[in-house]
């Protein structure tokens, strides 16, 4: 079944599933192979302290869950997915950090949920931001560049970028030129 699609993947080229934002590449292929090792290699680990314990279907349940979200991290063409991916493999790391009760664990999983919020509200931002200049959440039509955004908006991120920031718009992209780019994005005062 599944193994023996991601082993022709490897010889084969890439395609994509459910319509477009899942690639199947040789590099899935490769990252369900490595998921799968380590998810194994944890449980192995973790067996002792893991048997008999009340919460031991739970702890299997988010380990399943989180190397499924890191699974579609590795396929993902598209940003919604992205976004779904990390929550996916993020979240259940919260539980998991803090269901063995330990003197520690419960200040050890809420840092982690909090900079995973962080980070997760980061990511979001990003994403919006790609989706509104480039009009499509597919890793085509960034690639593309934002063509279609408007232009204030394109200038905008030309100008917070740094002094030869580059902004790919369309089949070639250069240092930033223009209004201020040359005094290091200071605007010289007019002359009278």
């Amino acid at each position: 079944g599944g193994w023996g699609a991601s082993l022709g993947v490897w010889a084969g080229g890439a395609r994509t599933i459910f319509s477009g934002p899942v690639s199947v590449d040789p590099s899935t292929g490769a990252a369900r192979v490595t998921v799968t090792v380590s998810l194994l290699l944890i449980l192995l680990i973790a067996a002792a302290e893991v048997r008999d314990h009340a919460r031991e279907s739970e702890i299997y349940s988010l380990l399943l869950f989180g190397g499924a979200g890191a699974l579609l991290l590795a396929g993902c063409t598209d940003l919604v997915l992205l976004v779904v991916a990390f929550l996916l493999s993020s979240i259940p790391l919260y539980g998991l950090v803090g269901i063995i009760v330990r003197t520690d664990s419960a200040e050890a999983a809420l840092k982690t949920y909090l900079f995973g919020a962080l980070f997760g509200i980061l990511l979001m931002l990003g994403a919006v931001l790609l989706y509104g200049l480039a009009g499509h959440p597919g890793y085509e039509a960034l690639q593309a560049g934002p063509g279609g955004a408007p232009a204030s908006a394109v200038a905008a991120a030309r100008r917070r970028g740094s002094p030869g920031c580059r902004v790919a718009t369309g089949a070639a992209a250069g240092p930033v030129r223009g209004a201020g780019a040359e005094t290091g994005g200071r605007r010289r005062a007019p002359r009278r």
